[in-house]
């Protein structure tokens, strides 16, 4: 489980109309249970972000997440650069997501 605060989004949103889209989007970790994890931000791939509806994802707002290191088969993730910059090894890939703040 990852609480977390978004700080940065993505500059152009693709939704998955015919793909299976997904794209990074970096959070400031507030608690976390991931183990292993030492870095105070991290991206975390969200896919179809428009099933969240239009203004659920907002810089500052503070999220409760189910996140999971298996990479999605089929999803094209558009921004994998955010994530390469990290150099964490791994995708975080969020499950259930719920904006708490």
């Amino acid at each position: 489980m990852l609480t977390a605060k978004l700080i940065s989004v993505p500059s152009s949103q693709a939704d998955c109309g015919t793909m299976a889209v997904a794209q990074a989007y970096e959070f400031e970790i507030v608690m976390t249970d991931i183990n292993g994890l030492d870095q105070n931000t991290i991206p975390v791939v969200i896919s179809c972000l428009e099933l969240k509806g239009e203004n659920f994802f907002k810089v500052g707002a503070t999220y409760k997440m189910e996140v999971f290191d298996a990479d999605q088969n089929g999803y094209s993730i558009f921004n994998q650069d955010v994530i390469d910059q990290y150099n964490i090894g791994v995708n975080y890939w969020a499950g259930d997501l719920e904006r708490i703040d």
